[in-house]
């Protein structure tokens, strides 16, 4: 791509340029190489301005920053605003805008993000779709699976990836939309073919200050959808009938309670999953499958929208739900031969918690023991609210570390603590979080259920000082194989 080009495309003036053959763009001075164009701009922990020297001894022949610098000879200068849109303009013009080219649909919403992703890419790929997927737990590009960082990448990440499906000739592409990748400008330059709207709960008020602000951060995906495209809107949701009032063009609705597009009738609903009649523009047909909970019915609605929209006929669409028999750290249930039952889950929030542990309370006949704790340096507010969900359903409680990042783990418990219901006394913290699995599966007899919830698919766990490899999955197996 020449350097040009790639000016024109986003409104800088190119005459004042010597053109040169543009080999890659990064943001990132290690992942620099000869012939590169760098990014130095101003991040929210990092300012990419320290980095200019080391982007040049790499090979950088283009530099672009927010503040000026002298450019050894070979090295082109060009000076922006330091705005987030750069990046994502840059990185659009360097790939040729592939989500041109592509039809995708863009998923936001506090809970389900990530299953109802699986469940729509599993529909396409019924129907014969080639569909590559972004989210959460990973990006899947034809073959290829790559552990996700953050569940939207960066601009630069994100086009190239697009670019990278479209080479691979996949038609379709399932994107998870997070909040912060909207407030940053991540998919500024996306059209999106369709976007669905989950619900939305308190998360990430250490980020968007106002759960209006949280709100309207989520709401800038429908501003992206291409003409004439229509939404798939959960209005079971208050926020999600807000949302679906500011549309311009209507979009398909989803719920239980309301009177909306699609419905369902649940026949059936246990630690097995669910039979339902899915009432819907189709007519009505029969869903059966794996996926506990109310929760996920919520999320098979979503994604039978989509279906709906894109022309997909019902006989992929129920397969393509009933053939996931579930995600990754979903609500997973571990089994090696204990006599009473382990599942872990991603719930981070006071919500998903409530979801997973009202799923899970009427089915125990047991006791339900609950191991869970919070992330530092995040949304404190949601603390104490996942402290009370915790203690109005368990039997026996565990507070422990989740990611504590730089705070104090002892104060996240105390605010973790402070949200118990009245009189809630059958509770331990133990902040090694290893320990206080290892106690959960010590103390659980027959029948009862562990959840052990926070993490989910995670593969770390993020200390004061350090990443360490951590994972819910593996430490349960070894526990329980090392006792059997």
């Amino acid at each position: 791509m020449r350097l040009k080009k790639i000016l024109k495309e986003i409104g800088h003036n190119a005459d004042r340029y010597v053109d040169i053959d543009i080999k890659g763009i990064s943001d990132n001075s290690k992942y620099v190489r000869e012939g590169f164009l760098f990014l130095a701009l101003k991040g929210e922990r990092l300012d990419g301005y320290d980095f200019i020297q080391e982007a040049i001894d790499r090979g950088a022949r283009v530099v672009v920053s927010y503040k000026d610098f002298i450019a050894p000879c070979g090295v082109v200068k060009i000076i922006v605003e330091n705005k987030r849109e750069v990046a994502s303009d840059i990185a659009c013009a360097y790939f040729e805008n592939p989500s041109r080219r592509l039809k995708i649909v863009g998923i936001t919403g506090t809970n389900g993000k990530t299953t109802t992703s699986y469940l729509i890419s599993n529909i396409f790929e019924q129907a014969g779709f080639g569909t590559g997927l972004i989210g959460t737990i990973n990006y899947k590009i034809g073959n290829r699976t790559i552990p996700a960082v953050n569940t939207t990448p960066g601009a630069i990440e994100l086009q190239g990836y697009l670019s990278e499906m479209l080479g691979d000739g996949l038609e379709f592409v399932v994107m998870e939309v997070s909040s912060h990748s909207l407030q940053q400008e991540r998919v500024r330059n996306i059209k999106f073919s369709s976007a669905v709207f989950t619900n939305i709960t308190q998360d990430h008020l250490d980020y968007h200050k106002t759960f209006e602000d949280y709100f309207e951060a989520k709401a800038r995906l429908f501003n992206l959808l291409e003409e004439g495209a229509r939404a798939v809107i959960n209005i079971d949701d208050e926020y999600g009938k807000r949302l679906m009032e500011s549309l311009k063009t209507k979009p398909i609705t989803y719920g239980i309670k309301a009177d909306s597009d699609i419905k369902s009738k649940i026949h059936k609903m246990d630690i097995g999953g669910s039979i339902f009649e899915v009432l819907s523009p189709y007519g009505k047909f029969e869903i059966k499958t794996k996926l506990i909970g109310l929760h996920n019915i919520y999320n098979i609605m979503a994604a039978i929208g989509v279906g709906i929209l894109f022309g997909i006929e019902e006989e992929h669409i129920k397969k393509g739900v009933e053939t996931l028999e579930g995600v990754k750290g979903r609500l997973e249930e571990l089994s090696y031969g204990q006599p009473f039952k382990v599942f872990i889950d991603y719930a981070h929030t006071d919500d998903a918690l409530r979801n997973i542990l009202g799923i899970l309370k009427p089915l125990t006949r047991g006791r339900l023991i609950v191991v869970f704790g919070c992330g530092g340096d995040r949304d404190r507010a949601k603390r104490p609210l996942m402290g009370r969900v915790a203690t109005e359903f368990a039997d026996y409680v565990i507070i422990t570390n989740d990611n504590p990042r730089s705070e104090e783990p002892t104060l996240i418990a105390n605010e973790i603590c402070n949200g118990f219901i009245d009189n809630f006394r059958n509770y331990t913290v133990i902040l090694d979080r290893y320990s206080a699995i290892k106690e959960a599966l010590r103390v659980a007899k027959n029948d009862d259920i562990v959840v052990i919830a926070g993490k989910g698919h995670e593969t770390y766990q993020v200390l004061k000082d350090k990443v360490i490899h951590f994972d819910d999955k593996e430490v349960v197996e070894s526990i329980l194989l090392n006792k059997a």
